[in-house]
């Protein structure tokens, strides 16, 4: 055992010494390129979200509003009532252009035709869930999406429609298909409030419409409306198809990042709040006779996104870089719950950005490393064969058909480096490769590569 060890120690300094050596050469050119790329990428996801408001239709202010982060102009071919919104402290000008589009989203539907009536507090961990109706108040629902994606964790509900009072709604993080989101309550002799919250990176497709309406008993100072609040706008993303509405005669508080393929509108008091951004691809209103509130562009956030490496993904959220807490475990920190490391996603994509198919290479290679440190000092003789033979070898397989040449090997080699980044890490890869010594790669017809790909590399757009 010990002398395995100290092999796998020597063979570990061989590597090291030789990626010093190679490094100036190919896998330099390699990682230059993923870096320029990798700008890109981001270039692109700002141009979607120039400002905090950006419409390709036109944005009508129906009230007073102050816009700041923006600049004096914003991203829009029209602009109705200009003279009654200020961006940074001016008059708002428009620019005259529409912003760039983001193309459609495949929509999961559920599979779920039933009907729940929800009056006491739940959580839902199902895939797919049905319509699911709120009766009670003061409830807080919570939905959990399970494993399923291949990026992130997936859950298609049919719809969601609260007839109750004070709800709140929690999504932790992952996916979300809603084919229906319903709020609405205007009678002026009650009181009530809606809060949706998240405890990580959301993002939230919307079929058909997305409506909260709260014109109730309430001062105007209070947030009836709360979406996300307190935590990064990057984290609450939105992508709705059909209309999208917030309309309370007292104020909201939001910080979200939404695009809109139809109209969005957004009503409030001026104690209202928003942070980050919008493009509606329809009208975007805002307001309603009164002054609305303060709408501040999250530059931060929308550099938070970056494209996803499948053309159903759209974007996706970049992950906060955990640094020294995300070293104090060999598990380290997975806020997404994506099964990727946050501090390995977020090298995978500063690093392989410029492709998709090698990004999510990267990822299945990634979790088969994880999966085995995380298993390296429990795991039997047979399960640590069961790990090599089975997920790190369909991961170097996968890695034949997408990228043949010796760049392949560089890639994940360096990967590798970065998922066995501290000492616990090494020593963890040095017990499980100990422990599957013996196992040797199996031939395989190279016809039957892409099968080892748990993606579709075809389906990839480079």
């Amino acid at each position: 055992m010990y002398y395995k060890i100290i092999s796998y120690k020597i063979d570990y300094l061989k590597y090291l010494i030789l990626l010093k050596i190679t490094k100036g050469s190919v896998l330099k050119r390699v990682l230059l390129g993923s870096f320029l790329m990798y700008g890109v990428v981001f270039a692109t996801v700002s141009d979607i979200f120039p400002d905090v408001l950006s419409s390709g239709s036109g944005i009508n202010f129906n009230s007073k509003a102050e816009i700041e982060g923006s600049g004096e102009e914003l991203m829009t071919p029209s602009m109705l009532n200009k003279n009654k919104a200020k961006c940074d402290g001016v008059f708002c000008q428009m620019s005259g252009e529409a912003p760039e589009a983001l193309k459609s989203f495949k929509f999961l539907e559920s599979n779920s035709k039933g009907k729940l009536e929800v009056t006491e507090d739940m959580t839902f961990l199902d895939s797919d869930l049905g319509s699911t109706e709120i009766k009670g108040d003061n409830l807080t629902i919570t939905f959990d999406a399970p494993e399923g994606g291949f990026l992130n964790r997936r859950q298609s509900i049919a719809s969601i429609k609260d007839y109750g009072k004070n709800t709140t709604f929690i999504f932790r993080a992952g996916d979300y298909h809603i084919g229906e989101f319903e709020s609405i309550q205007n009678d002026k002799k009650i009181k009530d409030r809606v809060e949706l919250k998240s405890d990580g990176a959301v993002r939230l497709y919307i079929k058909d419409s997305f409506t909260i309406e709260k014109n109730t008993n309430s001062d105007p100072k209070n947030h009836v409306v709360v979406i996300n609040s307190n935590r990064s706008a990057k984290e609450f993303l939105i992508f709705s198809k059909g209309n999208f509405k917030i309309d309370t005669i007292a104020s909201f508080d939001i910080n979200f990042i939404i695009y809109g393929y139809s109209a969005i509108e957004l009503v409030g008091a001026p104690q209202s709040l928003f942070h980050g951004a919008i493009n509606a691809k329809g009208e975007l209103n805002i307001g309603n006779k009164k002054a609305i509130g303060e709408f501040v562009y999250d530059k931060e956030a929308v550099e938070g996104l970056y494209s996803a490496i499948f053309k159903d993904n759209l974007l996706a959220i970049k992950p906060n870089d955990p640094k020294r807490e995300g070293k104090k475990t060999i598990e380290g920190i997975d806020a997404n719950r994506n099964s990727i490391r946050d501090d390995v996603e977020l090298y995978i994509v500063e690093q392989f950005g410029y492709s998709q198919k090698i990004m999510a290479l990267a990822i299945q290679y990634a979790r088969a490393y994880q999966y085995g440190l995380n298993i390296a000092y429990s795991a039997t003789h047979d399960e640590a064969y069961e790990w090599r033979a089975g997920v790190v070898d369909e991961a170097r397989l996968c890695k034949n058909y997408i990228v043949s040449d010796d760049r392949g090997y560089w890639i994940l080699n360096e990967l590798k480096d970065k998922v066995t980044n501290t000492r616990v890490r090494l020593k963890g890869l040095f017990k499980i490769d100990a422990k599957s010594s013996g196992v040797y790669p199996v031939g395989t017809d190279s016809t039957t590569w892409k099968l080892k790909c748990s993606f579709n590399p075809d389906e990839m757009e480079n």
